[in-house]
């Protein structure tokens, strides 16, 4: 998942809402004459609020009793229809179902949409373009619900419906940019945006959906969950009935796409593509990747769950890629780039096993589709589809960035706190990538050391199978290692201890090495650092001129200084500090050293992939 806006469109975007009052647009929201000649609003056009006018039939509300609301969180069923035959003038029109049991006993079902204009409904409501209340009538826990709206919103600079064009071309893409806090600017979802708030920033899944989408023409091609769905004349309809999150619900519309079939896996799940003509020869090249994408993660790690189709479609400068079910978003820049858009292809079909099926319960917890995600595309299959020197230099790049990230002075832990704002934590959502896939390798090294050569693929193989179309947390993964590591007389500490130290706080430590001498046949120096953490069992591996190697193990406690001694005959030509990554750290040699060359590398780090870290326009999510 990534976050195409700079901090700069980010704070654009937050000055440009604003609260308002329920109305109706004043246009033909059924007109669909030929836009042919359609020129891409001015900024000022698109920032200006559509003229409305009241409704008369929307249902009057009688405040006269007191409230009790209940927010929906399971079993949510939508039906959905959106209209963009007016996106000539950047206006799209929504009429959406949701239907649910109700959580409590109540009288009022919250949800929430951010600037919309709730045109009408279906039962008395109450919405200050950021929260609506809806008043159906009293209703106890259990009584099966159904909320009806139809609203209408302009493109602007919201993250609603979006149009991507390229100027070169004029080849368009019109959609919702949807990712995690971004659903309301397009539905109506039980879900608060952009605020930190416990009882409602809860990852919420929906059941089953049904999306309709109009166009202005039958040429027009449509993707969406279950990728291609139906068409009949302009309306395309897509049906999904595997649960997943909102975020992951979006779809793509196209004069200019094309499909095409990039192969099927042994299972049968068929990779479709769609895009523009000129590109058509590369992304041939490229997404036959899915392919071998799809066999690895069903061999190693469980079914795919989501239909028999994977969508791959091409957005015209969208910096990355996002996964929603069915209608993988692609930006053509990545897509430009084959290694690039190789390994974007592959990061994002993963994400239908980490994130959309096994979905993280709330924001502390983002690290559980990320980090996995990560961890199982950099240090396990990308093995399998790149040579081994660009492999080994691709998981050198993830333990370098993920040392660089979780010792920064403002790192944040891994499971942060929930008093924190998901949305302003920036940079360091990072750590949610390159940290969560190190910790994981931290895990894997431990499996293998202290558990009788046991490893973390396997595991991730039962996770999916207990927790698939789910939603877990930090908590439950700590468990599940726990519980499957349980001849271990310790392991419920071993592990408690590990994420004490790991995951649930931060900084992780820098450590410093000083004070190197060799005297009469033995070699000393001192490490140290001022984290919290100690680093029990660190391996520190000596290198020989004649190839040959030593280690010793230390126990650097933390706030103190450790010497590390050797008995040798002669000196080293290189020191390794835990050269197998047991630990994430920084390193630093800044104090007097005077020994060989000293590091965590084998060879010399290497420098991150432009596309992957730290380009501004290409934040991680």
């Amino acid at each position: 998942m990534r976050w195409l806006m700079s901090a700069l469109f980010f704070l654009l975007l937050l000055a440009a809402c604003d609260d308002g009052t329920t109305a109706k647009p004043d246009v033909d929201v059924t007109d669909t004459s030929d836009l042919s000649d359609w020129s891409e609003p001015s900024d000022s056009d698109l920032l200006e609020e559509v003229e409305e006018e009241p409704d008369e039939d929307v249902p009057t509300f009688d405040g006269d009793f007191e409230r009790v609301v209940v927010i929906p969180k399971s079993g949510i069923i939508l039906e959905a229809t959106v209209d963009i035959t007016q996106w000539g003038k950047s206006l799209f029109t929504v009429t959406e179902k949701l239907s649910f049991p109700a959580p409590t006993a109540g009288n009022t079902v919250r949800l929430f949409g951010e600037k919309m204009t709730i045109a009408a409904a279906s039962v008395p409501f109450e919405y200050d373009k950021h929260t609506v209340d809806l008043f159906p009538g009293d209703f106890a826990a259990g009584d099966p619900l159904t909320i009806e709206a139809t609203f209408s919103f302009n493109a602007a600079f919201e993250m609603g419906m979006r149009i991507w064009e390229n100027y070169e071309t004029g080849e368009k893409v019109i959609g919702p940019f949807t990712e995690p806090y971004y659903t309301p600017y397009w539905l109506i979802v039980p879900q608060s945006p952009f605020k930190t708030d416990k009882d409602n920033d809860a990852n919420v899944p929906v059941e089953k959906v049904t999306l309709s989408v109009i166009v202005p023409g039958e040429d027009w091609t449509v993707m969406g969950p279950g990728v291609t769905g139906t068409q009949e004349g302009k309306v395309w309809t897509f049906t999904m009935d595997t649960p997943m999150p909102f975020y992951a619900l979006s779809f793509a519309a196209s004069p200019d796409h094309t499909f095409f079939s990039a192969g099927l896996s042994k299972s049968g799940v068929e990779i479709v593509g769609a895009g523009f003509a000129d590109e058509l020869e590369n992304l041939e090249q490229i997404y036959p990747v899915g392919v071998t994408t799809v066999d690895w993660m069903e061999e190693h790690i469980g079914p795919y769950e989501f239909g028999d189709k994977v969508g791959l479609v091409s957005i015209p400068d969208f910096g990355g890629g996002m996964e929603h079910v069915g209608v993988i978003f692609m930006g053509t820049d990545v897509l430009a780039d084959y290694d690039s858009g190789l390994f974007v292809t592959v990061h994002e079909i993963v994400h239908n096993w980490w994130g959309n099926n096994v979905r993280f319960a709330d924001w502390p917890d983002f690290w559980v589709a990320e980090g996995f995600d990560e961890w199982t595309t950099n240090y396990n299959l990308m093995g399998t589809i790149e040579d081994a020197a660009a492999f080994a230099s691709r998981r050198n790049q993830y333990r370098n960035v993920a040392s660089f990230l979780c010792a920064a002075w403002d790192a944040v832990p891994l499971r942060f706190d929930p008093d924190k704002d998901f949305m302003t934590l920036d940079m360091q959502m990072q750590s949610a990538y390159y940290y969560g896939a190190a910790f994981l390798e931290m895990v894997n090294k431990r499996l293998g050391r202290d558990f009788d050569g046991m490893s973390l693929l396997p595991l991730l193989k039962l996770w999916f199978e207990e927790k698939h179309q789910t939603t877990v947390t930090t908590e439950a993964f700590l468990a599940f290692l726990i519980a499957h590591t349980s001849d271990a007389a310790d392991s419920t500490d071993y592990w408690q201890a590990l994420f004490d130290d790991w995951v649930y706080q931060a900084p992780c430590p820098t450590l410093a090495a000083k004070e190197y001498a060799y005297e009469e046949g033995t070699l000393s120096f001192i490490l140290s650092h001022s984290g919290a953490a100690d680093l029990p069992q660190l391996p520190v591996t000596f290198l020989f001129a004649d190839e040959t190697t030593a280690t010793v193990m230390v126990d650097v406690v933390a706030g103190q200084n450790t010497t590390v001694e050797l008995t040798t005959a002669v000196e080293p030509v290189k020191i390794l500090v835990d050269p197998e990554w047991y630990y994430v750290f920084a390193f630093s040699t800044s104090g007097v050293w005077g020994g060989p060359e000293i590091g965590i590398f084998p060879d010399a780090p290497v420098t991150a992939r432009t596309y992957r870290f730290p380009d501004a326009r290409l934040f991680l999510r």
